[in-house]
Parts: C-alpha cells; structure tokens; sequence
C-alpha cells in the first residue's frame, strides 16, 4: 500500500500529500515551556569568587520569584557542589523544587567532587538523562 501512495503521489503533480500532528493545548503548552536552566559552573572559576556566588545566588533568588519558570535544572560540574546540606544556596533550591521544577545532579560530577550521597534537593542524573533534557527543551538558559 505505501508503494502504491509514493507511486501515486510521484506520477501526479496534482496530488500532495501533508501529515501534520495535531497536538492539544496541554501537548502544545508543555512543549512551549519546557525551559531547561542548565548551571555549569564555569562562571564560578571566572572573575571574583566571590562575586561569581553572589551572582549565581542573585540569580537563583530572582528565579524563585518569576512566574515563567524552567521545567528543569540542571547541575554540573561546579555547581552541584551547591546542592549539599551545608550549602548557601541549598534555601533557594528548596523554593523551586516547591513550584514543581525539577532539580537534576550530574552524577558524574557529584562523583568527581565525591559528594555523591549527600544532595538534600532532587536527585542524581547520568548524562543520557541529562542529554534527553537538553535535546527536548524548547529553550536553553546556560549560567
């Protein structure tokens, strides 16, 4: 049967074909703010040390506030030395893990800083996780 559509289709010009997916407003909505916030830590090894906290801290408190939100955050390398029971950004992860926003740790670099069993907030992701969010995200925000 698709032999004989393509055959149709390829000897008469008149004919086209389109499929589309016709997606609902919930799909359409979910794919229009699947926003990921996608933390490296590369700014923290930049500059001022202590302005780089200050920075990444601002940020985190001002995103906290905001009603558009990110679906997902994403912690790795220096960064996820911030989601440790100890850590001073550890109140502002609390409040966006409560508007629902997943907070995701790279495993392999909680490894890498031997912090592996001791995030409060979230939960550990290996990097086809982390490689699934960032291909699915309608948008990308790096810090």
């Amino acid at each position: 049967m698709k032999k004989d559509l393509a055959a149709l289709l390829q000897n008469n010009p008149e004919f086209d074909l389109s499929i589309y997916k016709i997606l609902n407003d919930k799909q359409l909505e979910s794919l229009e703010n699947n926003i990921v916030l996608f933390l490296h830590g590369k700014t923290l090894d930049m500059g001022t040390k202590d302005l780089s906290i200050l920075l990444l801290k601002e940020l985190l408190c001002t995103l906290s506030q905001q009603e558009l939100l990110p679906k997902t955050i994403i912690l790795s390398q220096k960064t996820v030395l911030c989601n440790q029971r100890e850590s001073e950004f550890l109140h502002f992860f609390r409040l966006l893990e409560q508007k629902n926003i997943e907070i995701l740790t790279c495993k392999t670099s909680a490894e890498y800083y031997k912090i592996n069993n001791n995030i409060p907030i979230g939960r550990f992701a290996g990097m086809e996780e982390i490689i699934e969010k960032l291909f699915h995200a309608s948008k990308i925000i790096q810090w």
